[in-house]
């Protein structure tokens, strides 16, 4: 389903119109050059009707879904500017779809298709789901998601083997060698973004830097982690959030958000060995010093707790959550609120344990 284009919203109102302007305009006998005769007299009544009614009718079409239109999967296609070139699925005859209002618009037919392609699969999201996003983070400064809700966000244009590459991933990370504590129980990589509408480039590969006033324990170092793999960097599922997150963190502000966001990802295994815990965030309840942060589960195995802590200014705790299932997601405004993990330890004392997540940070 999707909403009316400009010019079937534009021909409807029209129709109206008319009819409002038929059955509104008085028929009044004038004099004139000493005969009688019947004219229209202009009125300014059915001008004001119409006008309400475009408004009134334009918001209606705007909101309701009311035609069917197929969907179209685009594969290998890849964007110029904000065009495709393709088959139109209405009228069969190759054209540039143009995009427009969230869908593709033949330059034919002028009927509109959605196309769901490996970079823009958000906006064939539940637009909804988006916008109750980014009205919960602003109104809460976060927001939680389980993975059942996310799901459709974050899979849509994916297959099964993508969610597999994407997890098993996470076995192959670098040991991170600058924990200020000596710990060894953390894994990592590392990559940063170009991430705007419908433009997601990887950028070249880069220290990750953190004032010692957001990390006490690791700041004001550069530090180099091992790169994201090319192949996971490209995967749909990274891709995915990465739109995903752009599309709320857009709208959360007013007005919304036009220019580019420098996005840096993060690959995280904590683990907990037999008779020991492991440290989500060893430095504690903290901010990482951007302007949004999004954290998604992808796996966590024989290990208890690991709770989420969100903490208000005065660093009490006021909401507390634990992820615990694949792509379990919360969302948050760093600016206003500060976070926590809480540590884990294997719930099967006898084996270790791990907790692997997925962090995005967003800033200007």
């Amino acid at each position: 389903m999707t909403r009316l284009t400009f010019n079937e919203k534009h021909s409807i109102w029209r129709q109206l119109r008319v009819v409002v302007m038929r059955q509104a305009s008085p028929i009044v006998p004038e004099e004139t050059k000493g005969r009688g005769r019947q004219r229209k007299i202009p009125s300014l009544v059915p001008l004001r009707a119409g006008i309400t009614l475009k408004f009134w009718l334009q918001n209606l079409c705007f909101t309701l879904q009311i035609k069917q239109t197929p969907i179209i999967r685009v594969g290998s296609h890849r964007y110029e500017g904000r065009e495709l070139t393709d088959r139109c699925p209405w009228c069969g005859q190759p054209a540039r779809m143009e995009f427009i209002d969230g869908h593709y618009e033949c330059n034919t037919c002028r009927r509109s298709s959605q196309f769901f392609a490996p970079q823009a699969s958000a906006p064939s999201a539940s637009a909804s789901e988006l916008i109750d996003l980014a009205r919960e983070v602003r109104e809460a400064g976060f927001s939680f998601r389980t993975g059942k809700n996310m799901e459709p966000l974050a899979c849509a244009s994916a297959v099964p083997a993508d969610w597999q590459s994407f997890v098993s991933s996470w076995k192959n990370l670098g040991l991170d060698l600058y924990m200020a504590d000596g710990g060894r129980y953390r894994r990592r990589r590392f990559a940063a973004f170009h991430v705007a509408r419908d433009d997601i480039k990887r950028k070249p590969h880069q220290p990750h830097y953190q004032s010692r006033d957001y990390n006490s324990l690791n700041g004001d170092i550069e530090r180099w982690f091992e790169p994201v793999l090319p192949e996971i960097a490209t995967n749909p599922i990274l891709l995915n959030l990465l739109s995903t997150c752009q599309h709320v963190f857009d709208q959360v502000g007013y007005p919304a958000r036009v220019a580019p966001w420098h996005v840096e990802v993060h690959q995280f295994h904590i683990e907990a060995l037999k008779g020991t815990t492991g440290l989500p965030t060893p430095e504690g309840m903290h901010r990482d010093g951007v302007d949004w942060v999004c954290v998604v589960l992808v796996k966590r195995e024989n290990v208890g707790s690991g709770t989420t802590e969100i903490y208000d200014s005065i660093r009490n705790v006021t909401s507390g959550f634990t992820l615990t299932e694949p792509l379990d997601t919360v969302l948050l405004d760093d600016s206003r609120v500060r976070h926590g993990v809480t540590p884990i330890a294997p719930l099967d004392s006898a084996g270790n344990g791990h907790r692997d997540v997925l962090v995005l940070t967003f800033r200007s």
